[in-house]
């Protein structure tokens, strides 16, 4: 009579966690269940989790949750590991095929590499991610510098990522912002176009490239990103702010008071469209209209003294010389550096022929700008006119 092999035989005591690890159970269940199945289930547990904590955290919770998630997925690995390689071991014994064994151990530690790797991916975007959001809040505080240095380790360190990359782009995104609070508006825009090679459908990438095209003098440039920004998302008030700003510089002025119209009304509370808005109707002559708007964006954001510098440039221009007098100082008052007050205070005292005074804000304009060529011909102005004895003179005044 022919002896059958011996069949396989599983430990029957224990729980299932003590039996795989004591490698009691078959190969089979060792490999499938202990091995395949908790290890899929928590490979998506360990993706979903990295990507919560990485989306949604920062800081350390963030790392706390991703440190959690780490010791807790190298338990599971050892343990699986262990039980499938003490099960291996023990299947020839039990009649199985040695190679089959082999297999199970190869395949344990091909697993092993997978986990690891997955792992990884899900818990390596927690740096960059925390340097973006440490540079944003440096740059909060003005140090801009900090900032950008921050937003460049964060590029470096997200190399592994696809053109799919939330933090990458977002590095990019706010590190040109950065470069564009510094002046330094070409390293801006490239910076946008990076994180909008990324991200193509980055809306407010492309709002913030117009804003920098803006500055730059390049209303063309400016009109096609707010198009763009406004077709992704109708409801960035930047972008159309941006947009009227540039139809603005080309002399548009009924598309820019259009544009900024539909800003005011998706955002009656930002003081920008009012100011940009007033700029307009300044320069239109409708100095009435240009009042009521610098006046609502003081109402808004009384802190900010280029709103009352511009209220006190069309008061001068309607000949209301002792408003726009209040209206500098005002503005000096709430930032005692601001050189454009300076100088169009001066262009007041000039035209009521207060020369020395005139002279004084024109010394100090020149002194906290020397390049400021207005202030210097107004100065030489101001010198001659009081040498001479001259009435009063009306210098340009600019906005």
């Amino acid at each position: 009579m022919t002896q059958q092999p011996p069949t396989p035989v599983e430990g029957n005591q224990g729980w299932f966690v003590a039996r795989h690890w004591r490698g009691e159970l078959s190969l089979a269940r060792s490999c499938w269940v202990g091995g395949v199945l908790i290890g899929v289930i928590c490979l998506i547990l360990t993706l979903v989790a990295g990507a919560a904590s990485v989306t949604h955290l920062t800081g350390n919770v963030a790392l706390l949750g991703l440190g959690v998630v780490a010791v807790a997925q190298a338990a599971i690995l050892i343990w699986q590991i262990v039980g499938i390689w003490r099960s291996a071991g023990r299947y020839p014994s039990r009649g199985g095929n040695r190679v089959w064994a082999i297999f199970a151990r190869i395949g344990t530690l091909v697993g092993v590499l997978i986990v690891v790797f997955a792992t990884y991916l899900a818990c390596a975007a927690f740096p960059a991610r925390y340097l973006v959001h440490r540079g944003a809040a440096q740059a909060e505080r003005g140090e801009l510098d900090r900032a950008i240095a921050d937003y460049g380790r964060a590029v470096w360190l997200d190399p592994f990522y696809s053109s799919a990359s939330y933090n990458l782009s977002l590095a990019y995104h706010d590190r040109g912002l950065a470069y564009g609070q510094k002046g330094d508006l070409e390293r801006a825009i490239a910076d946008f176009d990076q994180a909008i090679r990324l991200q193509p459908r980055y809306a407010i990438a492309y709002a913030d490239r117009c804003t920098a095209y803006v500055t730059k003098g390049d209303a063309d440039r400016a009109i096609d990103d707010c198009d763009e920004a406004i077709k992704l998302d109708g409801s960035i008030v930047t972008a159309y702010l941006n947009r009227g700003t540039a139809y603005a510089r080309k002399g548009d002025s009924d598309r820019a008071v259009a544009d900024l119209d539909h800003a005011i009304r998706l955002d009656a509370t930002d003081a920008r469209g009012f100011d940009r808005r007033g700029n307009v109707y300044a320069s239109r002559g409708e100095l009435d209209r240009a009042i009521a708007d610098f006046s609502e964006a003081i109402r808004l954001s009384p802190q900010t003294a280029m709103l009352y510098n511009n209220r006190g440039v069309v008061y001068a221009n309607k000949g209301d010389l002792k408003r726009a007098l209040a209206e500098y100082n005002q503005a000096i008052r709430l930032d005692p550096n601001f050189e454009l007050a300076y100088r169009n205070r001066g262009n007041t005292y000039a035209q009521m022929g207060n020369y020395d005074r005139a002279i004084a804000d024109y010394d100090q304009a020149i002194h906290l700008n020397p390049n400021d060529a207005v202030a210097v011909r107004g100065r030489a102005t101001a010198v001659d006119r009081k040498a001479s004895g001259a009435k009063p003179l009306q210098p340009p005044t600019n906005p």
